[in-house]
């Protein structure tokens, strides 16, 4: 699996495998550059998040340490296996609590979407029996315009219990919502690859998911 995954990932650098094609750029705190997508009148990251610094220049905690990251209640980042290579063709992970800190992680004019947003997007592309699928059910065959228009069937990975990265290689990853679920819980958004994971789904807040940001 190790090497099944380094060359997927060396694949997607080499690029033949295309991120979606945006209608403008966007640059974040440190300077790197998002490709954007237009899905219906919203504008969407169309890459995956990298950026180590909130919108106002303080850095966002660099969280390695398994059980650090697992007593975190504030916001962090870390990169997959310290794999700067896996940054590179996915960006960075970061728990849920920096998807809603006031310093805001996402470029000026851009923000986290909050669960509706998600839910407007899939129900844009997969049509209007998209709710019940969404909520409850499987990853039905129309979903997969979401993977078509702007996620690309990424091999990613997540940060999970006891804060162990897990994941890679199979989709097992996700895009963090800014709405939380419960005390302990927020919805996160996941396109499996092989489309027998939910859309939409609950992860302990402490997770580590990646982050795709919209335009306001």
């Amino acid at each position: 699996m190790k090497y099944i995954t380094r060359f997927l990932l060396t694949v997607l650098l080499s690029g033949l495998l295309i991120p979606a094609q945006g209608q403008e750029a966007v640059k974040d705190f440190d300077g790197n550059v998002y490709k954007t997508v237009k899905i219906g009148s919203r504008v969407w990251m169309a890459e995956n998040l990298k950026v180590t610094h909130y919108r106002n220049g303080e850095t966002i905690p660099d969280i390695m340490d398994p059980k650090q990251w697992d007593l975190l209640t504030g916001g962090a980042s870390c990169e997959f296996n310290s794999d700067p290579v896996y940054t590179k063709a996915f960006g960075l992970i970061y728990n849920w609590y920096t998807t809603t800190d006031v310093r805001n992680v996402c470029p000026e004019g851009w923000h986290v979407p909050s669960e509706s947003e998600w839910v407007t997007l899939v129900s844009f592309l997969a049509g209007e029996n998209v709710a019940s699928v969404n909520t409850t059910g499987k990853v039905a065959p129309s979903l997969i315009k979401v993977n078509e228009s702007m996620f690309k069937v990424l091999p990613e990975g997540f940060r999970g219990y006891d804060g162990e990265f897990t994941g890679l290689g199979y989709g097992g990853g996700g895009w963090w919502s800014a709405t939380s679920a419960s005390k302990e819980t927020a919805y996160y958004h996941n396109v499996n690859y092989n489309t027998a994971g939910k859309i939409r789904m609950e992860g302990r807040k402490k997770f580590g998911y990646n982050i795709r940001c919209i335009k306001d």
